[in-house]
């Protein structure tokens, strides 16, 4: 089977399963470090309020996904309802394994969740984190196919840069 041909989807997670992504939680959090000051614990893991993940599980408005390709779990995905703006989809954290980036896998992600969930939409970036900043809008622009602009604004005291689009039905 060749990388074409591997399927990837989105699994829709329920709490009992939130273990499949605690680990790549931590990842996440310890290659987001570089970006924000990052409070660690005695071992040197970075400290974080487990609400922060389990909300997806509590509220009707967040939703939690494993990126399964291949059979593996490589990733996951945590959207909700913007609080500030309820008709707005804001994916909070999103994460692709560094072993399987560069391959068109996030993407794929993406393009699953905005095909699930039309209308409006908004990615929240820290400003220094460049390769974010080219993946989400690459990416995005490739779905809608046209341009869309990068907006700084404060959000809870921090600036960060927003791409707000709409998808179709």
């Amino acid at each position: 089977m060749t990388f074409e041909d591997m399927p990837l989807y989105l699994k829709e997670l329920k709490l009992n399963e939130y273990e499949l992504i605690r680990g790549l939680y931590a990842e996440y959090l310890e290659e987001m470090s570089e970006y924000f000051v990052a409070e660690r614990d005695v071992h040197g893991e970075i400290e974080y309020d487990s609400q922060q993940i389990l909300k997806y599980w509590e509220r009707r408005d967040h939703w939690s996904y494993a990126v399964v390709f291949g059979g593996e779990i490589c990733g996951f995905c945590l959207l909700r309802k913007y609080p500030e703006e309820k008709t707005t989809y804001d994916i909070e954290q999103f994460y692709i394994k560094e072993s399987h980036r560069r391959r068109g896998i996030g993407r794929q992600a993406l393009y699953c969740l905005l095909s699930k969930y039309p209308g409006s939409w908004q990615i929240r970036i820290i400003p220094n984190n460049v390769p974010a900043i080219k993946f989400w809008k690459d990416a995005i622009e490739s779905y809608l196919l046209k341009e869309i602009k990068l907006k700084e604004a404060d959000e809870y005291g921090d600036k960060m840069l927003f791409l707000k689009f709409k998808t179709k039905n």
